[in-house]
């Protein structure tokens, strides 16, 4: 990104060899396709080619309420794009796959495109087809950096692989010089922490004060492993909730991604590993432990230096947060004109970024309020936990316009996940206050022919469906392009 802003800079980037990619698999947000692939100029075709992506129509939670069902996050569409609170009727069970466009066309195997009936020769595979709604990736994460690597170098980034010895600070503060482990002596007027858990910049020179969230998110270790993978592949991320954390499973090409999320004071990995044993008939390899603090950095821009992805902060993997916050963050940066040495942006920039993780931290925990009680962990993890301020006022009987009113008004700027994302989130795990549909319902005079409405409502949604493409013939004809 910072080429496409900055063409005319010297961009260095200097990868330490001995820093490892996890590499099971990446679930991403529709932000990464439209404010980084599309803005960066890298056509989706090329993923699914050369770093193993599939399409991606949403999240799916498993077992979060201990009943063995599933409830879904689904992206913006357009067949579906409302709060949808007209088609829930306020005594009825919750079914969210029942009226949402996305989560049905997910238990069909469908992406959220249909063929177009005439489209340019040779032109991309992607514009070939017309969109119902937007949609995310999932991808090979390993292969996928050696595709931006390379992409990078074509374009004139300077790539340099060492370890950074050290950092010399001029009298301002501002990082003037990298002396790295070959000899070699960089100047620098401007630095992108991308250092991850290390946090080598940001965290350790300048040693910039720590937001806590464990408080609320209490899960700190994960172990990340694959699963060989033959059948059709999902086209959303899965959440399930496991006995003392939860695992995802990521589908790329070939394979499955998976990780098992736990607090670590709770379980440890060889318990956490016997469950997955237990789970998928026989015995899982993680590629590493991962360890982790949920939390974020109070200043990541401090002097001449911004701390960007996990070098900045970490909330856990559930809902795709942390590529989707860094792209955000290099978007919000790239509306500055860089270098700047001005602390008005500075403090702006950082004011954004608290409110930014917290209201990502505030969506994540409310997850983790389903009905699943069956082990110590859901057993206490009211009472361990704070419950964030976030949480209690979204939840809030305070009438349908917390779920259908401005965004702005209920969360400020940004919100990071609008009240679509909440209303699903809080309706799957039984937090959504029927009270909320009852005056919703009130309101607008909805209980007049609530049936008939429904009935269209659902022959509506398959008729879009029908017309999707399978999952399989869309990767087919966007991997085709040569």
């Amino acid at each position: 990104m910072a080429r496409h802003f900055l063409p005319e800079a010297q961009i260095t980037v200097v990868e330490d060899p001995a820093a490892g990619i996890v590499g099971v698999g990446e679930g991403t947000t529709p932000h990464f396709v439209h404010h980084f692939l599309d803005v960066v100029g890298i056509p989706v075709w090329l993923l699914v080619r050369e770093a193993g992506a599939t399409i991606k129509n949403c999240f799916r939670h498993t077992d979060w309420n201990g009943d063995g069902t599933s409830y879904h996050h689904p992206f913006d569409d357009v067949v579906t794009p409302n709060t949808n609170l007209e088609s829930v009727h306020p005594e009825a069970p919750w079914r969210d796959g029942e009226f949402s466009f996305p989560a049905r066309a997910c238990e069909r195997g469908r992406v959220l495109f249909e063929a177009r009936l005439e489209h340019e020769e040779g032109a991309d595979p992607i514009r070939s087809l017309h969109a119902h709604g937007v949609f995310a990736l999932h991808f090979d994460a390993v292969r996928l950096a050696e595709l931006l690597a390379r992409v990078a170098e074509e374009r004139g980034v300077r790539r340099v692989r060492a370890r950074v010895a050290a950092f010399n600070r001029g009298p301002t503060g501002n990082v003037e010089h990298l002396f790295l482990e070959d000899g070699q002596l960089l100047d620098s007027d401007f630095v992108f922490d991308c250092t991850g858990l290390a946090r080598a910049v940001i965290g350790k020179l300048y040693e910039t004060p720590w937001h806590d969230a464990s408080t609320a998110l209490p899960c700190d270790r994960a172990l990340p492993f694959f699963v060989e993978h033959s059948g059709p592949l999902p086209v959303y991320s899965e959440s399930r909730a496991m006995r003392h954390g939860w695992l995802w499973t990521i589908p790329v090409q070939g394979r499955l991604g998976c990780g098992y999320v736990f607090d670590s004071r709770m379980a440890d990995a060889d318990t956490c590993l016997a469950e997955l044993q237990e789970r998928f008939g026989t015995a899982v390899r993680p590629v590493r432990t991962i360890d982790f603090s949920p939390g974020w950095f109070r200043r990541p821009w401090v002097h001449n230096c911004v701390a960007v992805g996990l070098a900045s902060g970490f909330l856990e993997p559930l809902e795709a947060t942390s590529i989707w916050f860094a792209v955000a963050s290099l978007n919000e940066l790239f509306r500055r004109e860089l270098p700047i040495a001005d602390e008005h942006a500075r403090t702006a920039f950082n004011g954004w970024f608290g409110t930014l993780m917290q209201r990502g931290a505030d969506f994540v925990h409310l997850h983790y309020l389903g009905r699943r009680r069956d082990t110590p962990f859901w057993q206490t993890f009211r009472d361990r936990t704070q419950r964030p301020e976030g949480v209690t006022a979204a939840l809030a009987p305070d009438g349908w316009r917390n779920w259908a009113g401005d965004d702005a008004g209920r969360g400020g700027n940004p919100l990071p996940f609008a009240y679509t994302s909440w209303r699903a989130v809080a309706g799957g795990t039984y937090n959504l206050d029927r009270r909320v549909l009852a005056q919703y319902w009130d309101y607008f005079g909805l209980h007049a022919g609530w049936e008939a409405r429904q009935a269209a409502e659902r022959a509506r949604i398959e008729r879009f469906v029908e017309r999707c493409l399978d999952h399989e013939a869309c990767l087919r004809r966007l991997g085709a392009r040569l």
